[in-house]
């Protein structure tokens, strides 16, 4: 790295006791091995009525709770506004991605405002494919720019990038699809950068 970073990682969480506190200590494990990294790791419990809470306070991390399900983007702004570093990394608390992606995608934001982890999907229906490639075909309609996977979990980006636009991100699902094209249009494009990853059956529930 050509500078110091600090990051803050934060996850939403919602009915994951069985899986959380794996993926807190996978996450531990990639980050610490990263010298002279200062990190933190945010749980953002959103409302869930199982022990994930109980299960994420045995790692450790910074976990909040919040009193009803509020949606995944409403999650990931909690994280924000109670993270200490300036680049926020998310990624999913189902183990659907690996936390050691992250170290590799890390040093990238000497350069990009943000870096996304663009999954290999091969095993997709057709339904499904088709959607995709309809969401890709309308963010390529109205900025102008290609993504290869605009609604992907893990990714790593500025939290001035979000404070200047949090109020147009969608509170639910499409919260990471909603930063991708806030990105494009703010002419933001050219300092994104789409890093290849794969997901598979050994980071999966």
């Amino acid at each position: 790295m050509n500078r110091k970073h600090a990051l803050s990682v934060v996850i939403p969480a919602f009915n994951e006791e069985n899986g959380i506190a794996g993926v807190i200590d996978k996450v531990h494990e990639a980050l610490g091995a990263v010298e002279g990294l200062e990190y933190e790791i945010v749980i953002v419990d959103d409302g869930s009525t199982d022990g994930t809470s109980a299960r994420a306070s045995t790692a450790k991390s910074l976990v909040i709770k919040h009193p009803k399900n509020f949606g995944y983007g409403r999650s990931i702004l909690t994280g924000i506004e109670h993270s200490a570093h300036d680049l926020i990394a998310i990624i999913d608390a189902d183990g659907t991605y690996d936390p050691r992606d992250l170290t590799r995608m890390l040093p990238l934001m000497n350069i990009y405002d943000m870096v996304i982890g663009a999954r290999s999907l091969s095993n997709q229906t057709i339904f499904v494919s088709m959607l995709r490639l309809l969401l890709k075909s309308i963010i390529f309609f109205f900025t102008g720019q290609r993504s290869l996977d605009p609604n992907s979990g893990l990714r790593i980006f500025t939290k001035e990038m979000v404070k200047k636009g949090k109020h147009l991100f969608s509170q639910k699902f499409s919260f990471s699809t909603s930063l991708t094209v806030y990105a494009s249009l703010t002419h933001r494009s050219s300092s994104i950068c789409r890093f290849h990853i794969t997901t598979g059956p050994a980071y999966q529930k």
